[in-house]
C-alpha cells in the first residue's frame, strides 16, 4: 500500500463561520474541531504523515527557555529534555544553510521578506498587539537591511541550523 503524507490546512480566519474565533477551535461534542481531524487520518494504513498548519496567530509564543525552533542552540535547554528521553552522547554541531525568506507573489523580494519575517518568527511575536505605527517603524527599519541580500528574486540571507547527535 503507497504511505502518503497530510497538510491539514487550518490558518484561516474562518470568517465565513458564524461563532466567535478560530473554527479549528470549536468543539463538536467534547473535541475541538482539528483534533476530530487529526483523528479521521490517524487512523488510516496509509497516512505516514500529518502537517497541521495553523496560523502564527493562533499560536502562544513559547515560554523562556521552553522547547521551540530557537531551543535547540541551547544545549543547556534541549539537552536534559532529551536525555529524560532516553537519549545519550548528545553532540550540537553549527551548519551553515542559505536561508531563502518571504513567501510567493507580486511584490518586490524585500517587501515579501520583510511581510514574512513581520508575520512569523521572533520579530512576528515582539510585534504581537503592538499598534500599527510601530509596526511600520519596524518594516522600514527591516527593509534595508535586507536589501543587499537580495538574488535573483528572493532574499537569500546565510543561516545557521543545529544538528543535534544522539544515541537512543
Amino acid at each position: 500500500m503507497a504511505k502518503v503524507s497530510v497538510i491539514i490546512p487550518a490558518a484561516g480566519a474562518g470568517k465565513r463561520f458564524a461563532a466567535k474565533g478560530n473554527k479549528i477551535f470549536q468543539r463538536i461534542g467534547d473535541q475541538p474541531v482539528f483534533i476530530r481531524t487529526l483523528e479521521a487520518f490517524t487512523m488510516r494504513d496509509d497516512v505516514c504523515q500529518i502537517q497541521l498548519v495553523v496560523s502564527a496567530d493562533d499560536m502562544d509564543p513559547p515560554a523562556l527557555g521552553a522547547p521551540g525552533p530557537f531551543a535547540w542552540a541551547d544545549p543547556t535547554v534541549f539537552g536534559p529534555i532529551l536525555k529524560e528521553a532516553g537519549f545519550s552522547g548528545l553532540e550540537w554541531r553549527e551548519a551553515p544553510v542559505l536561508l531563502q525568506v518571504g513567501e510567493t507573489g507580486e511584490a518586490d523580494p524585500v517587501t515579501r521578506a520583510v511581510a514574512m519575517l513581520t508575520r512569523i518568527g521572533p520579530a512576528a511575536r515582539r510585534l504581537k498587539g503592538q499598534p500599527e505605527d510601530v509596526r511600520e517603524a519596524l518594516a522600514e527599519r527591516l527593509a534595508p537591511a535586507l536589501e543587499r541580500y537580495v538574488e535573483d528574486g528572493w532574499v537569500r540571507m546565510p543561516g545557521l541550523v543545529w544538528v543535534v547527535r544522539a544515541r537512543a
